[in-house]
């Protein structure tokens, strides 16, 4: 039963993934979901078989990458938000 849910999940997230570009292609390029679909099942499996040795190291580093860029921003803008709130909250105390 674990094992048919597993499947089942899998097919309903790369069938939201499949819908999804579809969906992009519409908005970038006016194509019909359907056919924008289709297009990015095609790449998925042209990804996947002629790029599949090296498509899981490049995902690994790329994921990396992606990673650090955004604990990175995380810190930039709470970093911000501190200096914000801090000059907010000096400022109220002044009025008083």
């Amino acid at each position: 039963m674990l094992a048919g849910l597993v499947v089942l999940g899998g097919l309903v997230c790369n069938i939201g993934n499949i819908g999804g570009g579809g969906l992009g292609f519409d908005a970038l390029l006016g194509l019909s979901p359907r056919v924008g679909g289709v297009l990015t099942a095609v790449v998925a499996v042209g990804v996947g078989v002629f790029l599949s040795r090296w498509a899981g190291i490049a995902m690994d580093r790329l994921v990396l990458v992606l990673g650090l860029a955004m604990i990175l921003l995380t810190g930039y803008v709470a970093w911000l938000l501190t200096l914000y709130l801090g000059y907010k909250s000096l400022g109220g105390l002044a009025n008083l």
